[in-house]
């Protein structure tokens, strides 16, 4: 699905990620439908893309965790839960400080 085109002197190169399901098979709900085909194009997308991938219920179940984790997380920040805390490592024969860190906790 990779194709290179040139223009105004540059090669510019297009590719397609599909991602597909099947009617009536994986539901009659035409928002479910396009949620299913985006789900198998991300994972088309996450495995190099350039090609298509079919919907499977896994990546029903991968997606709905990634959006409660993003929706987990951005509760978190709202609330201002996250602390960040400065770290140095310390060498431990020594106890050289070699750096710093920044964490978020």
């Amino acid at each position: 699905m990779r194709r290179k085109y040139r223009m105004g002197g540059h090669d510019v190169y297009v590719n397609a990620s599909l991602g597909l399901t099947v009617f009536p098979g994986d539901f009659d709900d035409p928002e479910k439908l396009i949620r299913f085909a985006t789900a198998a194009m991300h994972e088309e997308k996450a495995r190099g893309g350039d090609g298509w991938r079919l919907f499977d219920e896994s990546m029903s179940r991968q997606t709905v965790e990634r959006l409660q984790l993003e929706a987990r997380l951005h509760r978190a920040l709202e609330q201002h839960e996250f602390v960040v805390r400065c770290q140095p490592p310390v060498q431990a024969d020594d106890g050289l400080i070699v750096g710093r860190e920044a964490l978020m906790r």
